[in-house]
């Protein structure tokens, strides 16, 4: 696939949310993500319309780790193309939507943002004024960085993708980056303890 096709894609994937919708979710944005896809294989209406009515089935997961799994599918439906065998995307879809949602949900929504943000009120009670950029260079690249290697090793993996995100061992980084902000936030509590006192 050609750069320019794949950059697209990952560039879609950002905009998963756009279209949620309470009936099957995020659907309609990883479909939107497939489009240059469809464009670039050249498949005929019946054949497009058969991925993307397989893709527009229900899809719910966490926004960052969208874009390993649209990786992944994409490299999959390419190969299927290629061979001409029928796709079996939509079960590998699936089973990669609930555990990439709870895994991003643990780690960036329940440790790495509170992190950043506890990091941005300390640096405001000293008196910086430039704390909401650094929550923001705190807390932006970690995000982009999963997208981006995410797609790549997704797509240059296939069905073996889901390697990467193992490999960063998600949950246990929650664990101690929850930790390292319980000790901000002690230390913070105490100097405003004592500022107060």
């Amino acid at each position: 696939m050609k750069k320019t096709t794949l950059t697209s894609i990952f560039f879609r994937s950002f905009f998963i949310h756009a279209t949620l919708n309470f009936r099957r979710m995020q659907n309609m944005g990883f479909g939107m993500a497939l489009i240059p896809m469809i464009r670039e294989l050249r498949l005929q209406k019946k054949d497009a319309v058969k991925i993307l009515t397989a893709h527009l089935q229900m899809f719910n997961t966490h926004p960052y780790l969208s874009a390993p799994i649209i990786g992944s599918i994409v490299r999959l439906e390419e190969d299927h193309v290629a061979k001409g065998e029928n796709s079996d995307t939509a079960s590998i879809r699936q089973s990669l939507m609930a555990s990439y949602a709870a895994i991003g949900d643990i780690f960036f929504w329940g440790a790495f943002r509170p992190f950043a943000a506890i990091v941005a009120v300390l640096l405001v009670h000293i008196g910086l004024a430039m704390a909401p950029v650094i929550f923001l260079l705190i807390y932006t690249p970690a995000h982009l960085w999963v997208r981006l290697k995410g797609f790549i090793e997704g797509y240059r993996k296939g069905k073996t993708g889901f390697e990467f995100i193992r490999a960063l061992n998600l949950p246990a980084a929650a664990v101690r980056i929850r930790w390292i902000t319980l000790m901000v936030l002690t230390g913070l509590m105490i100097w405003l303890a004592r500022d107060g006192g």
